[in-house]
């Protein structure tokens, strides 16, 4: 069993202490020897992908220190390598999922994978590993991302080099996290962060520098004290000792919030690494303590009202966003790449795509402005002249809708317009699609359904589609000629209900 392997192998390399015992598979792990042929060989599949995904990743990172070296810098560069940014995913399900973009709109399903199996791993798939592999990838904790009352949703390896000042090599036990990250390249750098900017006073840092871990590596613990929450699931860390809300289902609006039960648990780390024994029962009065000590850091730091309902927090507008609000946006011909965040957001809403051309024989074809890609997106582009709006929800070929003009374009100034008008309020509604070629229409469809929270990580880009491409009809980078200007005009939200706000 991989997970023993791992475990056993960890303890002889010192990773974890001798001591520590190997948590418990959550109850929805399907065991490997209960799948079929069918499924191990589809598992097999997603771990191949996801152990070369990880081994290219080792290769750059070796590619930078070789650099650094030859240049003869490395013993005086400070690089800290984090790997991943929460615990192991469990988001590609018992089965794992081809499209982790489209995660959204398709639930994960093995016979799907089985067909696709020999894109696994290639440019024509975005997947994400069976649950089993991912608690094989959390050794030896408990849980995975998002359970951040479980150390398997909150731990990952970090590894430092520092040769000229990390005297001692080998392993370090002292708590750390994230946010000690920046006050440590600060400390390193000798650089005190000033108390205000240009004349607003600047919030202090929560994190402790750990440069005093490096010369001693038994040094006494400074980062003390460290809340975790998300969707509800709780937790913190004081000297040793970690307080968990309990583990409730996710998801459902109006459901439980796991931080506001009454019961919750408590591990003493110093002698249970790994989270695996409940001693509440034992230790009541260090509950009520760190039941304090939690809540007094969550009102610190505007945690409450928590909920367990994730939903509105992936939602567009759960965060504040300029590009969500109704109204204009202008865009010119760049090479710059626009994050979700900051790129007009068109879901659960109408919307209309104004783009000005001038085909004065500079070329016809090109993406006049995409966002996402293959696996999720859409975009306005010339396939050989002809005004074309690209839309999918996934990376199959019936979630793909085109709307096109019936001819090339003449030359000379342009105006193509694309306008969505949304069925009604709720997630993911389709509507009405029309295209008109300087105010006059040319093609009319309609968009059955569409992506509700969000499109694949690709940014937003105007003349050019810098990812993956939206149809095989071309290739990226698709640069158009004769750009002048795109206009999105956002309608009101058609949400069912406001994000939360804290």
């Amino acid at each position: 069993m991989l997970r023993q392997r791992i475990f056993e192998r960890q303890k002889r390399l010192g990773v974890i202490p001798a001591n520590a015992r190997l948590a418990a598979l959550p109850p929805e792990v399907k065991p490997w020897n209960s799948l079929s042929e069918s499924e191990k060989r589809v598992a097999a599949r997603f771990m191949e992908a996801y152990a070369a995904a990880l081994a290219f990743c080792d290769d750059q990172i070796d590619r930078l220190f070789d650099t650094l070296e030859r240049n003869g810098q490395i013993d005086n560069t400070l690089v800290i390598y984090i790997q991943g940014d929460n615990g192991a995913t469990p988001e590609g399900g018992s089965h794992g999922i081809v499209n982790y973009a489209g995660r959204f709109q398709i639930e994960p399903d093995m016979d799907a994978a089985l067909a696709e199996i020999d894109k696994i791993g290639g440019p024509e798939s975005y997947p994400a590993a069976p649950l089993g592999w991912m608690m094989a990838m959390n050794t030896p904790f408990p849980y995975h991302k998002v359970i951040a009352s479980r150390l398997g949703g909150i731990t990952n390896g970090m590894v430092v080099s520092w040769p000229k000042k990390i005297s001692q090599r080998g392993m370090r036990r002292q708590f750390t996290h994230l946010v000690d990250v920046m006050p440590t390249i600060l400390d390193a750098a000798g650089i005190t962060p000033p108390q205000s900017v240009n004349g607003v006073k600047q919030q202090p840092f929560d994190g402790t520098s750990f440069t005093y871990s490096f010369a001693d590596a038994k040094a006494p613990e400074r980062h003390r004290k460290q809340y975790f929450e998300i969707f509800g699931n709780a937790s913190l860390y004081q000297d040793g000792w970690l307080v968990a809300s309990p583990i409730f289902q996710l998801g459902l609006a109006g459901s439980p919030t796991p931080a506001d039960a009454e019961k919750w648990e408590l591990y003493d780390l110093g002698t249970d690494s790994s989270q695996t024994v409940d001693v509440a029962d034992r230790y009541p009065e260090k509950l009520r303590q760190m039941r304090q000590a939690f809540d007094a850091e969550a009102q610190r730091n505007n945690v409450r009202p928590m909920s367990a309902n994730n939903l509105p927090f992936l939602l567009s507008g759960g965060r504040p966003e300029h590009t969500l609000k109704p109204g204009r946006y202008t865009f010119v011909p760049s090479g710059f790449r626009y994050p979700r965040g900051v790129f007009p957001s068109i879901h659960n809403r109408s919307w209309s795509i104004e783009a000005d051309v001038d085909l004065s024989g500079k070329g016809s074809d090109g993406a006049l402005i995409t966002q996402g890609g293959r696996f999720s997106g859409w975009g306005l582009v010339l396939l050989e002249g002809i005004p074309t709006f690209l839309y999918r929800t996934s990376d199959t070929d019936d979630s793909l809708t085109r709307l096109a003009a019936s001819a090339p374009l003449p030359l000379g100034l342009h105006r193509i317009t694309v306008r969505f008008h949304v069925d009604g309020p709720g997630l993911g509604k389709g509507g009405s699609l029309e295209m008109a070629v300087d105010d006059i229409t040319v093609a009319t469809g309609r968009l059955d359904e569409t992506a509700p929270i969000r499109f694949s990580e690709e940014d937003g880009t105007i003349g050019w589609d810098s990812g993956t491409a939206l149809t095989k009809d071309y290739r990226a980078p698709f640069k158009a000629s004769g750009l002048r200007s795109v206009t999105v005009e956002l309608g009101p939200l058609q949400t069912p209900f406001a994000a939360p706000t804290k």
